[in-house]
């Protein structure tokens, strides 16, 4: 009888420690894959905010890369915009990364916002003006972790 109790108890031990492992196993890609989406739209929204009127190539090569077809037709379209009013404006900036945070997360299509530190100068401010911008990026998993959307452009908040 105390085989029979003592086998039952280490079945029952060895099935709940394989499914914590399981458990243990699905957070750590969970975290995995929430830390892929916030280094991605990191990494997009510093280069995002490097630009510099005296060659814009960079930049908008920068913004087209790792989004999707959608929103490289959309970069295209405003490209000669852009272009011309930057220009005018001799812009220059800079951006260093201060921070992101994952928004929500829906079957593999994450929202995160990312800060970041915006030097920029410009005929307006030939001595320089430094912002905190928020970009707030959609990254896709199911799409190769392509950015598709980047809401609502960029809010600055002022850190004069």
């Amino acid at each position: 009888m105390l085989v029979v109790v003592l086998a039952v108890a280490t079945t029952v031990a060895i099935v709940s420690a394989l499914g914590y492992r399981d458990d243990y196993q699905g957070l750590k890609t969970q975290n995995a894959q929430a830390q892929r989406a916030e280094d991605v739209a990191s990494d997009y929204a510093v280069k995002a905010a490097e630009i510099d009127y005296r060659d814009f190539d960079p930049w908008f090569a920068a913004l087209k890369t790792g989004v999707d077809d959608a929103m490289i037709k959309q970069f295209a379209d405003t490209e000669p915009v852009l272009r011309q009013l930057l220009g005018q404006l001799q812009w220059v900036s800079k951006g260093t990364l201060v921070g992101s945070d994952i928004k929500s997360q829906n079957n593999g299509v994450y929202v995160v916002q990312v800060f970041v530190d915006v030097q920029v100068t410009n005929v307006q401010s030939p001595g320089g003006v430094k912002t905190t911008a928020l970009y707030p990026i959609t990254v896709d998993k199911n799409k190769n972790w392509a950015i598709t959307d980047i809401s609502g452009g960029v809010a600055p908040l002022s850190t004069k």
